[in-house]
């Protein structure tokens, strides 16, 4: 829609601004790959960040704190969503040992299944969609100027 109405009063704008349209719009075409991937294994974007996060930590556990600090997509409700993992029997909560008002959290041997299960696919939908239209070369130089962005 941003692109859209930008591109189509046919205003002037800069270079800076154009990147910035095009980064929103591919973001939205490979939003909509990533989601019906995710869909058909009833997880969201956040819901699969979260798992993957937890998996990156496994066995060891981490605090909604921290999840909180590293998820990639920043929402407010990520304790509903842990809750909704909980109850899919994804992720395990407990009470943390050594201060009991702060929770651990860790995924669960079905997470960990699901998200063998989730990666595959979606690693080759990946493939599919940049492997023919770019190099390694230029995706990495992508990575490289997209980090120099964000940071």
């Amino acid at each position: 829609m941003f692109k859209t109405y930008f591109l189509a009063k046919k205003l002037a704008y800069t270079k800076h601004q154009r990147a910035a349209v095009e980064i929103i719009w591919i973001f939205n075409f490979l939003d909509e790959h990533i989601s019906s991937i995710l869909k058909g294994f009833g997880l969201t974007h956040v819901q699969f960040n979260i798992l993957r996060l937890l998996q990156s930590e496994y066995p060891d556990v981490i605090s909604v704190g921290e999840v909180k600090d590293r998820v990639l997509f920043k929402t407010s409700d990520v304790t509903r969503i842990l809750d909704r993992l909980v109850k899919k029997e994804l992720v395990e909560r407990s009470l943390c040992e050594h201060n009991r008002r702060k929770m651990d959290l860790r995924i669960s041997e079905k997470g960990l299944m699901l998200i063998d299960d989730v990666l595959p696919k979606l690693n080759k939908t990946l493939d599919e969609l940049l492997t023919d239209k770019i190099s390694e070369q230029e995706a990495a130089l992508i990575v490289e100027l997209l980090k120099k962005i964000r940071n």
